[in-house]
């Protein structure tokens, strides 16, 4: 009541209990036992740590900090959505973890709620990774200045003067330049389109080469361009565009990989050879299909 003050309670709250955690106590210079506390009131306890979390609580010159007790079954309940917020942490969606055990998630001015992390998982899947081709097909002059700031993180990791040559840094960090970067996730998608788990909306974008005879073609697994006069002008950015010509561009070996998992690391073995190697370097003189 004294560290909030009177403006957030008109009187003192009512509490049916409020004891020290069953702890050892601790040592002079050490931070004191944790204090629970159980609200007569659900409504005053969520008014109270409601304000905790909007202002810095303190007490005679000591900082207080206010959480939730939940039940182990409430807590493995809310575990399960630990993947998913860091894979929104990553990408820099809002989201909050609601009582008991719902995931809001504020993506594009758009809010929503899920009840389960497969849920969170499949919106994640269909709306926020796709976006990462957004920047495919983009002009150079455009996706230049994300590649100047890939050149001075790999500069400052080195602690390297401002114009040392980048391309030794990005292939000691393993890195792809942002146009690489962009083909490959652009290739990665294109492979959950053609060969599963993809979104029914972009498997649609991804048809395999028909071959009307049992011909040498019919084995490269190539995709069908479509057709440019139905696109209009920006048809060159388009995913269902750029995937079928960068995949056809691919090596057999890599087009033909068994897994995701093996396509994905053949694919950036190709990219990495293609933007970054020297052709007297043998790292990069091994065979794709290892």
């Amino acid at each position: 009541m004294e560290a909030m003050g009177a403006d957030v309670f008109a009187k003192p709250p009512m509490l049916e209990r409020a004891h020290c955690s069953l702890a050892p106590k601790p040592r002079a210079d050490r931070p004191p036992r944790p204090f629970v506390v159980c609200f007569h009131s659900y409504k005053e306890k969520e008014k109270a740590l409601r304000w905790a979390r909007q202002h810095k609580l303190s007490y005679n010159g000591s900082f207080l900090r206010l959480y939730p007790v939940l039940s182990a079954a409430l807590s493995r309940k809310r575990a399960v959505y630990k993947e998913i917020k860091r894979c929104l942490f990553e990408r820099n969606v809002r989201f909050q973890l609601l009582y008991p055990a719902r995931l809001r998630v504020n993506f594009n001015k758009e809010i929503l709620t899920f009840d389960s992390p497969e849920d969170a998982q499949k919106f994640y899947k269909e709306r926020i990774c796709p976006v990462n081709s957004l920047l495919a097909g983009l002009p150079l002059r455009a996706i230049r200045p994300l590649q100047l700031v890939q050149n001075a993180a790999a500069r400052l990791i080195f602690n390297l003067p401002k114009f040392t040559h980048v391309t030794p840094l990005l292939r000691s960090l393993h890195w792809l330049p942002v146009v690489a970067r962009i083909r490959f996730k652009t290739l990665m998608l294109a492979y959950k389109a053609k060969n599963g788990p993809a979104p029914p909306y972009l498997m649609v974008m991804v048809k395999s080469r028909a071959v009307p005879r049992a011909l040498r073609a019919s084995s490269t697994a190539r995709l069908e361009p479509p057709s440019l006069r139905t696109h209009g002008r920006q048809a060159s950015r388009l995913f269902s565009v750029l995937a079928p010509r960068w995949w056809n561009e691919l090596p057999l070996g890599v087009r033909t990989a068994e897994s995701l998992a093996v396509f994905k690391r053949r694919l950036k073995t190709h990219l990495f050879v293609k933007h970054l190697s020297t052709s007297t370097d043998p790292l990069f003189g091994q065979c794709l299909s290892s």
